[in-house]
């Protein structure tokens, strides 16, 4: 069994790709987990060509991309006690394991640091605290933030994280057109706000004991898009738990107040 499985997902990045799987491939001891998620450059079949030794996970029909969903997919192809998600514009020094304090305990994740936004979402995690905390939470849409809502319930398990050795990964520049080239919402202030304004209200029900499961945190995803996409004072009220109290039945609600914008 190999030491680490390194995924990475693609969809419309093969460019990127190319220059970057080589040097996931030459890591010693590990195996590398190609997604393809609906690629439009169908990179898994160049990926079968070009380095055979790879796992090609194929993910099809879906024109939107889910990065959550897609390292869930990569991740569930793994065999490896040790997990490194990395993006595929991301550039790994071939000798990374050896330079990386993977003496860990499971109880450990290895982050980038200082964490870079272009680097913030390569992580090494054991398999251990991966399923522990549920994976990446696929409720989150447009780019960004699942990255940090991950290590966020890492922390909260609570896990302890170290950090890559200087020099280990580097990313390629690129605009953010290609950030949102398979995203609905193109405005990277207008996506950012909301699934900050979801990862904060998650972590307020959690506090309250609320328990989630995905369709449930898709249904609230979805109420927080639509109230903020209203631009209007609105109130969002979410129920968490119910009581019986004297033969009646208590409902405990998160309430949410939201300012109209400034005229």
């Amino acid at each position: 069994m190999p030491l680490m499985s390194a995924i990475v997902t693609c969809k419309g990045r093969l460019e990127h790709l190319k220059q970057t799987l080589p040097l996931l491939m030459a890591m010693p001891d590990s195996e590398v987990i190609v997604v393809d998620y609906d690629c439009p450059e169908h990179s898994g079949d160049w990926v079968r060509a070009e380095h055979p030794d790879a796992i090609v996970v194929e993910a099809g029909d879906r024109p939107a991309f889910n990065n959550a969903e897609a390292r869930n997919i990569g991740a569930g192809a793994a065999t490896s006690p040790w997990l490194l998600f990395i993006d595929a514009d991301v550039i790994v020094a071939p000798d990374a394991l050896a330079r990386t304090p993977i003496g860990l305990t499971a109880d450990t994740f290895v982050l980038f640091e200082p964490r870079k936004t272009s680097l913030s979402g390569t992580v090494i995690v054991s398999r251990e605290a991966y399923d522990a905390i549920g994976g990446y939470d696929e409720a989150f849409e447009g780019w960004g933030t699942e990255d940090r809502d991950f290590v966020e319930r890492l922390w909260a398990k609570p896990y302890r994280s170290q950090a890559f050795a200087p020099n280990v990964v580097r990313s390629i520049e690129h605009g953010d057109d290609l950030r949102t080239q398979f995203h609905k919402v193109k405005d990277l202030d207008a996506i950012s706000a909301l699934n900050i304004f979801y990862l904060t209200v998650k972590a307020d029900l959690a506090r309250q004991g609320a328990e989630m499961d995905l369709a449930t945190r898709k249904a609230v995803y979805a109420e927080l898009r639509s109230r903020l996409a209203m631009g209007v004072a609105t109130t969002i009220n979410l129920p968490y738990k119910q009581l019986l109290v004297g033969g009646r039945v208590a409902t405990a609600v998160m309430r949410y107040d939201i300012a109209a914008p400034p005229s």
